[in-house]
């Protein structure tokens, strides 16, 4: 695989997503902010996102209906538009209980509209409503320390525990269907799953500093 281009972003980069047709973001870890590229003939820096008010950011991901990146900060989740004002904070539920322990990655299934939240120390993925209603949560002994997570077609979520080293599939009704990725595959704490529906491959990256590329089939 060839590298076409690149950009420095004085810092780790923690997280990334497609932000519209030409753009992507990715949180700066370290640096508390989000910055915005744009994808032309080069990768140039569009935009940055200040967050120096978060405690514990890790995830971004951007919801096309609201054009705003939805970013994970410990026990919420906080929502900025373009322009890096704050417009929506995602915490308790309307009963007042706290939603998350620590938000790690979340996903939006353009489908249902509804979130999908990796909940590290709580052992568990939340589906939410964009009112913060909770829809479904789910757990299982195959899954420690979930964090990555992405949503196929069919509104099949993949999500991967950091420390069981699994990837496990969920139908959109919160149900286990399978565990995709286990101990034959060795993987090393997977910490980012994005899929590729063109090619229909799953890109997971880990802690050893490697990308494994699966094909998934085609059903």
């Amino acid at each position: 695989m060839m590298v076409t281009d690149f950009v420095e972003v004085g810092g780790n980069p923690y997280s990334v997503c497609r932000v519209g047709q030409n753009e992507v973001a990715t949180y700066i870890c370290g640096k508390r902010r989000i910055q915005l590229f744009s994808l032309g003939k080069t990768m140039q820096l569009t935009s940055t996102i200040n967050i120096s008010n978060c405690s514990d950011p890790v995830g971004v991901c951007y919801d096309t209906t609201l054009d705003a990146i939805m970013l994970c900060d410990g026990d919420k989740i906080s929502v900025y538009n373009k322009s890096g004002n704050l417009i929506k904070i995602y915490e308790k539920n309307k009963n007042g209980d706290q939603l998350f322990t620590k938000a790690r990655q979340v996903a939006m299934n353009m489908n249902n509209q509804l979130m999908v939240v990796s909940n590290d120390t709580g052992n568990n993925v939340n589906a939410l409503t964009k009112d913060g209603e909770v829809v479904w949560t789910f757990s299982d002994p195959g899954l420690k320390r979930p964090w990555g997570v992405c949503i196929l077609p069919g509104d099949i979520i993949l999500v991967g525990g950091l420390s069981s080293n699994t990837v496990l599939q969920v139908n959109k009704k919160g149900e286990k269907i399978s565990e995709l990725l286990g101990a034959s595959e060795q993987l090393n704490k997977p910490l980012a799953l994005a899929f590729d529906k063109r090619s229909s491959r799953l890109l997971v990256g880990s802690s050893s500093n490697d990308l494994r590329v699966y094909t998934l089939s085609k059903t």
